[in-house]
């Protein structure tokens, strides 16, 4: 019962925020821009710390001819610094940015970056920061031997909470940066569905608690979600349960 597993994942853990950049319109969104929820800031250009505009760009007409259409959401994509009008897109250089929700803490994040492969020995980095503290990571070098062809790499991270997502680049020639753009930024709050008494633990003692959210009518206590309180909610906890951690 996949469905009730995604039931009570969301019901009792998961929290994500995405920044898809598609309910905002093509153009400059300034140098802090908010995209359903998620706030980017500090879009910087090359090595002088130039903080400069984000800007949103219509990419029907390319992504998927480069063969993104299955892996960005569409229409629009972001980047840092200029814009090409229309659907067709343009990669623009930089070299890093952030991103956060005002209140919130993560556990996991991930974006999609879309480059042009033009020089080797750069390193992308995706980290969460706890203040100034870099918590979590994951990091790709590029190769430089694709100068006329866009990539796609996938970032992620996971690991303890941290407050700001933060996208950099280190290394290569450092004036030219990343020509690239992103989707698909997002920040989450993993769980464990399961974990009904919430003691980082998967044992009896979370049937027992499930018990009493089913006994309270609790909107926990409806697993699946249809409504009704039966023996249909406990088949789905135990699923659940049986299905573990994230």
């Amino acid at each position: 019962m996949r469905i009730a597993i995604l039931t009570l994942a969301a019901t009792l853990a998961a929290n994500a925020d995405i920044a898809h950049f598609d309910d905002l319109p093509e153009g400059f969104a300034g140098t802090t821009m908010i995209s359903n929820g998620v706030t980017l800031s500090e879009g910087i250009w090359f090595v002088d710390g130039v903080n400069v505009p984000f800007a949103i760009e219509q990419a029907d007409a390319d992504m998927p001819a480069y063969g993104f259409g299955d892996i960005y959401s569409a229409p629009n994509v972001m980047t840092v610094g200029g814009f090409v009008t229309g659907p067709n897109m343009g990669f623009i250089r930089v070299h890093s940015w952030k991103a956060h929700v005002d209140g919130k803490t993560f556990t996991e994040g991930s974006v999609d970056v879309f480059y042009i492969d033009d020089f080797p020995g750069a390193t992308f980095f995706l980290e969460g920061l706890a203040g100034e503290d870099v918590v979590s990571t994951d990091s790709y070098e590029t190769d430089g031997d694709q100068p006329f062809s866009a990539v796609h790499q996938h970032l992620s991270i996971s690991g303890p909470e941290y407050e700001v997502l933060r996208f950099r680049i280190m290394g290569g020639p450092e004036q030219n940066g990343l020509v690239g753009v992103f989707d698909n930024v997002i920040l989450e709050q993993g769980g464990c569905p399961a974990d009904c008494n919430a003691d980082e633990m998967l044992n009896v003692l979370d049937f027992v608690c499930f018990q009493q959210e089913w006994q309270g009518q609790t909107e926990l206590g409806d697993c699946n979600g249809d409504g009704m309180y039966n023996v249909l909610d406990f088949v789905c906890f135990q699923q659940v349960f049986q299905a573990g951690c994230r």
